[in-house]
């Protein structure tokens, strides 16, 4: 995956923290690590900048609709969480009672749900899955519970300020020849052809035969409500990409957001 092969190439000062709580400041500041990556917020990452001011920030986006969908199938995927909270723990980002906790969770809830009910879901994991996601992480999460349009702002702003810069996963192999030179990495160190855990398309209950995800109608509907900031976000960083990197100039001539997704989006079955 991208991330194995960056990980090889500044190893051994990898710090393993994958989330917000498990990155502290001592972490941050400590000369051993050289190389942070994870799910951390707009806030992490801008205390990062600011204790480490020469540091380096790179950050990926994805078409929203197809991140719920590739969320969804991580999440309902027993083996992968159960490993990851295994992982966790380990590493003391949580508590065995908070792991376990979670685990109790998962299996009396999650684990076996279909797509249409996990978007339809209430419970705190799956909707901070489903609803916005990108945007949320991207800005102060008090800011954007106070006012949306404030949090999305501030998303389009770090996006643009607090990142040297930024892929798309619809756009793998110029977002990584980007990272190379952003990086100051040997031209092809960066493989767009090496990835792990990627779902190669068909419907959201788990056919993987099709070449894009498939949904119905009402799942689709689903999606785009929930997801309408995050889909204005992921229309503004396009429009930077491809204007920067001078491609898909058919894309730069869709104005609705909406329709710009669909391009790159699941089809309706």
């Amino acid at each position: 995956s991208l991330l194995a092969r960056l990980r090889w190439r500044f190893w051994p000062s990898c710090e393993g923290a994958r989330y917000d709580y498990e990155l502290s400041e001592k972490k941050i500041r400590s000369r051993l690590f050289r190389f942070y990556h994870g799910h951390f917020t707009g806030a992490k990452v801008q205390q990062f900048t600011e204790l480490v001011p020469n540091g380096v920030v790179i950050t990926f986006l994805r078409n929203p609709l197809n991140r719920v969908i590739s969320h969804y199938h991580n999440r309902v995927d027993k083996t992968r969480i159960l490993k990851e909270l295994a992982r966790t723990e380990s590493r003391g980002g949580v508590s065995a009672e908070k792991a376990r906790a979670k685990r109790e969770i998962y299996e009396s809830d999650i684990f076996g749900m279909s797509f249409l009910d996990y978007l339809e879901s209430e419970i705190p994991i799956c909707r901070d899955s489903y609803k916005n996601r990108q945007t949320r992480y991207l800005t102060d999460i008090e800011t954007f519970r106070q006012s949306h349009e404030e949090g999305l702002a501030i998303a389009k702003e770090r996006l643009q300020s607090l990142c040297l810069d930024f892929g798309l996963t619809e756009f793998m192999a110029e977002s990584l020849r980007s990272f190379e030179a952003s990086l100051r990495l040997k031209p092809g160190t960066l493989d767009p052809n090496y990835r792990r855990n990627v779902f190669s398309g068909g419907s959201a209950s788990g056919n993987r035969t099709a070449k894009r995800y498939t949904v119905t109608q009402k799942e689709l509907d689903l999606l785009v409500d929930r997801n309408r900031l995050d889909i204005d976000l992921y229309a503004f960083a396009v429009r930077l990409f491809c204007e920067k990197h001078g491609c898909s100039p058919e894309l730069l001539a869709i104005d609705d957001p909406v329709e710009l997704v669909l391009q790159s989006g699941p089809s309706v079955e």
